[in-house]
């Protein structure tokens, strides 16, 4: 049962399952260029060629803004979404669904609206975040009832259930398993009804019901067969795999965890889960190191790394962190969880400790005034008890020999200048403490400022890899164009008249698209990030610079040789160099100053 839990928990949480039983809702707008330009984007996502994808669903966010169609451009957006989630980027997918949204408000398209709210939620439900996933997904099912789209909200309401099921809600979660079952089970869209036998199938074996666990899994497995479907073929062998080492197979168990490896492998799918499940089945209750399972480990890593998927690879080192616990080699067992803690956002980690740094000096604090105010009671008993004593032999002392009184009064002299040491020695102590308990606040403030100094670093950083990321994809992309471009005119030069036409409204587009401003809009959002007031220092030192030259000096800034900037301002290389010329000659520099040297000493980037 253990084992069950952590096969579908591993499943559902890195977002492996479920990515590829989602029939992904999409629709069009009346612009044919867009829609062609879309559709093959989501044909080349398919194909993890996510570069080409962005690509071509910027070119066509680009033509749908100079058209001013609001659909079109929010079918840009969702299927930029769509290949971000895809591409496992979930919160910028959250990001293009949402402008998308934007878009339509005030367009009476429902089924577009009914469409985005499933993306965001569907991106909520990758990160995690159920409480969000299920606001947009019963949004959405609210639209696409008063459609009579049955096909989605069956879908929904399965997502709903595994929503549930992670929420350990078993009931609930079965309920609308069911409900959405009753909706797709006569659409025969064998994706979705084989996503209800998993998720049912493990359903029944958390619940302890085995057999019936044992036999959708054998629907799921006939069904996954006859219709091609071999990523949830993979999945129905790995959910086998758990039920038979529930039923104490633990050979057929193993079994079909490798045949879900083979075949991943052969097609290429995401298979690291299925390694980590079989080193989990072999490392079960055994305490001896052994190597086979440390290597199974590590090649899931490798594998989670290939694909860079953060989820899985925080859910594998945190198997691998138990393993060596559990094996009793803690120093690697650290460095895991080490590891573990580096993939969590750093500043909320600092806060968290810090919050329980307070919470553990407010518990000392209260623990020594407690001690404080033990001690005062009892001081003050005391002090009662000797003031009786001493009033007692006072008074005996008095009665029977007033020779004594004056030795007692000394000896009572005595015990209270002792008295006052000690209370002084106890004060001495407590400033002490005190003056540790400061010293320690002062250490962690200095903490927090390191952390918070090192995570402006990061943010910067962060910035600049985004900065170079969106450069490069730009090259890429007007490469990319420039090819087609070259293909259409080849194309133009050998179609008849029926089709030219066609092919040079689509060669304009592209053109278009190449010189479209937008493009150095998004590298000066992110290039004044990392160099602000850059622009204006430059133009106060020479106001007569051309947008252009500005342009020209931030890549030269950006460390763009002479052929990537040809590239990226869409001229060839010799016009680069007489643009150098002419801006050496507004700058007034000496022939023998270097130009990139002079730009790269304005205002360098901290």
């Amino acid at each position: 049962m253990c084992f069950t839990r952590y096969v579908y928990c591993l499943l559902l949480c890195c977002v492996f399952t479920s990515s590829s039983a989602q029939v992904s809702p999409i629709f069009t707008s009346k612009n044919g260029t867009v829609n062609d330009l879309c559709d093959s984007a989501m044909h080349l996502s398919k194909e993890k060629n996510f570069l080409q994808a962005m690509a071509l669903a910027d070119s066509a966010t680009s033509i749908a803004v100079r058209a001013h169609d609001d659909l079109a451009i929010a079918h840009a957006n969702a299927t930029m979404g769509w290949v971000l989630i895809d591409d496992y980027n979930f919160p910028l997918a959250v990001e293009f669904a949402e402008k998308g949204l934007k878009r339509i408000a005030h367009v009476k398209e429902p089924r577009a609206k009914a469409m985005l709210l499933h993306q965001v939620g569907l991106a909520y439900d990758r990160m995690n975040l159920p409480d969000k996933a299920m606001k947009h997904y019963f949004e959405a099912i609210k639209i696409y009832r008063s459609l009579n789209d049955e096909r989605f909200v069956g879908q929904l309401e399965g997502n709903i259930g595994r929503l549930y099921f992670i929420a350990n809600d078993f009931k609930t979660a079965k309920r609308y398993y069911n409900q959405g079952y009753e909706k797709i089970r006569d659409k025969k869209i064998p994706l979705l009804i084989s996503d209800y036998y998993n998720h049912y199938a493990v359903l029944l074996q958390v619940e302890g019901n085995v057999k019936e666990a044992y036999r959708y899994n054998l629907l799921g497995i006939d069904l996954a067969r006859k219709n091609g479907l071999l990523q949830e073929l993979c999945d129905f062998y790995f959910n086998m795999a758990s039920v038979q080492y529930a039923m104490g197979n633990d050979r057929l168990a193993m079994q079909y965890v490798d045949s879900a490896i083979e075949l991943a492998k052969q097609k290429g799918f995401d298979y690291a889960q299925y390694l980590g499940s079989k080193a989990k089945l072999l490392s079960d209750g055994n305490k001896t190191f052994n190597p086979e399972v440390e290597q199974l480990f590590m090649t899931a890593l490798a594998e989670v790394t290939r694909s860079q998927n953060k989820y899985m690879e925080y859910s594998i080192r945190n198997l691998l962190a138990d393993y060596y616990k559990q094996v009793n080699m803690f120093g690697k067992a650290a460095e895991q969880i080490v590891m573990v803690n580096d993939i969590k956002d750093s500043i909320a980690n600092t806060r968290s400790a810090i919050a329980l740094k307070e919470i553990e000096y407010k518990y000392k604090d209260l623990e020594k005034e407690t001690l404080l105010k033990g001690y005062q009671s009892k001081s003050r008993l005391k002090n009662g008890l000797i003031v009786m004593m001493l009033l007692l032999a006072v008074l005996g002392l008095y009665l029977f020999c007033s020779a004594r009184k004056t030795l007692r009064l000394r000896q009572l002299y005595f015990k209270s200048k002792e008295r006052l040491l000690e209370q002084e020695k106890a004060n001495a102590i407590y400033e002490r403490e005190l003056e540790k308990d400061h010293k320690e606040r002062a250490l962690l403030e200095q903490q927090l400022h390191k952390e918070e100094r090192l995570a402006l670093e990061r943010e910067m950083a962060s910035t600049q890899r985004e900065l170079t990321t969106i450069t490069l994809f730009l090259q890429e992309k007007n490469k990319m164009l420039e090819e087609l471009k070259s293909q259409l005119e080849q194309a133009i030069i050998h179609s008849d008249g029926t089709q030219k036409a066609g092919l040079q409204k689509l060669q304009q587009n592209i053109r278009h698209s190449i010189n479209f401003d937008n493009d150095w809009d998004k590298v000066k959002l992110h290039f004044e990030k990392v160099h602000p007031d850059f622009f204006a220092r430059l133009t106060e030192i020479c106001p007569q610079l051309t947008p252009n030259e500005l342009k020209h000096c931030a890549y030269i800034k950006m460390n763009m040789s002479i052929k990537e900037t040809a590239n990226l301002l869409n001229i060839d290389y010799n016009s680069v160099k007489m643009s150098r010329y002419r801006i050496k000659k507004k700058l007034n520099l000496e022939p023998e100053t270097d130009l990139v040297e002079f730009i790269h000493n304005i205002y360098p980037a901290a």
